[in-house]
This record gives C-alpha cells, structure tokens and sequence, in this order.
C-alpha cells in the first residue's frame, strides 16, 4: 500500500510522475464540476469579533460577514442545502433513466423521447442519430447511431440494459457489478469505468476498455477479464467471448489468437505456438486466460512460458496452476500485475 501511495502521491499533488488509473477516471468523472473562477473573497465585518470570526482570521480570513457579499455567501449556502436537500429526498429505484438527444431523432417505442427512458421500452437511434442515457448519478451511456438498447432494470443494486446489436460508450463509476449491459452473446459486467462495446445483428462484437476492467461472462460459463489501457476481447457466435488481449500487441500475436479462439483457418496447437512465441511480458493477460483454456501439453506449454515473463510467487505451486486452482490462479493473477 505504502509503494502505491509513494508512486501516485505526485500525481495526486502536482500532475507529476505516473499517472494513476483510478485518480484519472475520477478526474474525468469531476471535470464538469471544476469551478472555473476566481474563490470568492470572504469578508469578516467591523462588528465584535464572536468566536467565528476569530476562527476565520486564524485561518486567514479578512474583512467582515454581512453586507452583501456576506449575503450572497449565505444565499449560495442555502441554494446549495436545497438542492443536496432535493436528491436526498429523490425517490429510490425510479423506474427509468434520463436519456436525451445528442444528434439526430432518437425514439423511444415509436414516439420522439421525452427525457425518460422507461424500464422496458427500446431506445432506437438510426445513421444519423445519438443518444445518451444517464445511469442514475454513476456516469453516462452513449448510443452510437444505429443501435437498439432499453433498460431492463434500475436501482440502487444494479442498472442493468439490453443491446441485441448496436454500439455504445461507457462512463461509469460504480461498486463492481452494479452496471450491467447483456448482449445475445456475452454480458460486460462492468468494474469502472470506461469502455466501448460493439455488436452485430448475429450478436458477434469486441469489447474494448479504457480505464478500469471488465468481465465478458459468456452465456457457457466462460468469462473474460479486460483491463484498461487498451485490453480488447472479442465474441462470436457459437463460442461468446474469446481470450482478451492489448490492442498493442503483434499482428501475428492478435491473428492466431483469433483462429485459436474461433477456428478461422486453424485453431490448433499451431496457432497456440504463435501466440506463446510472439507473447511479450504485457501479454501475460492473455497467457494467463489461456491456462484454462487448453489441456494436457498444450496447458504446460502455456504455464511454462507464463513462468517465463511473469515468475509465479513462491506460495503458488505448479501443480496447483495445472489443476486450474482457483485460489492459485487468482493469486497469480494479482501478483503479475501491472500488466
């Protein structure tokens, strides 16, 4: 913990040294807040100095409480108890979202939208339309042209939506699992907190992530893990998500792992080879999916190259690995990152 905080405490303070995943998104998340002007001046009066105004020239106030500048302090204060008084009082589990127009003519059922997006009722945007839905106060979902997508559920436990094909843009910052969005194909069950998600009529897509990660759960069982900064995952009809990897990586690399993956003119051992030949150490991502995914040989050839770009930690046997331990997996896992 003390490593972390010694890397990300310059970029916290003054935009120095590495930038931090998590301040990044919060500060995107915050910069439609970030007052633009100069801090009001806070005047302390003439009048006797009461036990606030010693308080203030303590910590350096100057001039006098009162007069209209006091005033317009207070009703500033007041306007803003109102309105943290109203979303307080707001009504949980609303059963819709706010939606708007960005472009074009955006329906809902067959009628213009007016602000709400109903539980249940599609949103349907054409060539030359966008959309975007409000996800309660974690973030904003934007519809790309030419997409069907509709709410399924909303509340405090989970948003959850639905897009048969179509594609958006994801802002959100949530606990893990509150954002939801199922396809025919796979779920991406959001972690925070940005991503791009893309899908064809036959259910087919990619899911590509910018900051935080995502878990592709296929309808078999099978789930993805897709970090940030570049980790992309593909789904298929017939299969549902595929192994996840970096956009960065080699085109030989990112080639057999798709035949690997969906059986386009090999999907063998041959193709396993490539990728393990062509892994770097940030590809560890995709060896590690890979564990699971093959047997035999071909399981011992991919840990034994994993072994090699990210040693296993002393506590996590090979044996265990093999067996696809869960409890050694995930420890692994954790221990070769940051990718």
């Amino acid at each position: 913990m003390s490593e972390r905080m010694d890397v990300m405490s310059g970029y916290v303070w003054d935009g120095s040294g590495p930038v931090d995943p998590e301040v990044a998104c919060l500060e995107r998340v915050l910069s439609g807040q970030r007052h633009r002007g100069t801090a009001p001046e806070l005047v302390i009066g003439a009048g006797p100095e009461d036990g606030f105004t010693r308080g203030m020239k303590r910590v350096g106030g100057v001039g006098t409480v009162g007069g209209v500048r006091g005033r317009g302090l207070a009703a500033a204060a007041a306007v803003l108890m109102a309105v943290g008084a109203a979303w307080l009082a707001r009504p949980a589990g609303v059963p819709w979202l706010r939606v708007e127009a960005v472009s074009g003519s955006p329906v809902i059922g067959s009628r213009a939208m007016d602000g709400r997006m109903p539980v249940g009722r599609w949103l349907q945007t054409d060539e030359k339309s966008e959309a975007a839905i409000e996800v309660a106060s974690l973030g904003k979902v934007t519809v790309k042209p030419n997409t069907k997508i509709r709410v399924m559920r909303t509340g405090e436990r989970e948003h959850r939506l639905e897009m048969p094909y179509g594609s958006i843009h994801a802002f959100i910052t949530a606990p893990p699992r509150v954002f939801v969005v199922d396809t025919p194909l796979a779920s991406a069950v959001d972690m925070g907190c940005e991503y791009t998600l893309e899908v064809e009529k036959d259910g087919s897509g990619v899911l590509k992530v910018m900051l935080g990660h995502v878990l592709l759960e296929g309808r078999g069982g099978a789930v993805s893990e897709v970090p940030m900064f570049g980790g992309v995952c593909r789904i298929r009809e017939g299969v549902g998500p595929g192994t996840p990897y970096f956009d960065d990586a080699s085109s030989a690399f990112i080639a057999a792992l798709e035949r690997f993956d969906f059986g386009g003119g090999g999907g063998g051992n041959a193709d396993l080879r490539v990728v393990l030949e062509e892994a770097r150490e940030r590809d560890a991502l995709t060896l590690w999916h890979l564990i699971a995914r093959t047997r035999g040989s071909a399981r011992e050839a991919v840990v034994e190259r994993l072994e090699a770009l990210k040693p296993r930690p002393e506590r996590v046997s090979r044996e265990a690995v093999l067996r696809l331990d869960e409890e050694a997996l995930r420890a692994w896992n954790n221990a070769m990152r940051p990718y």
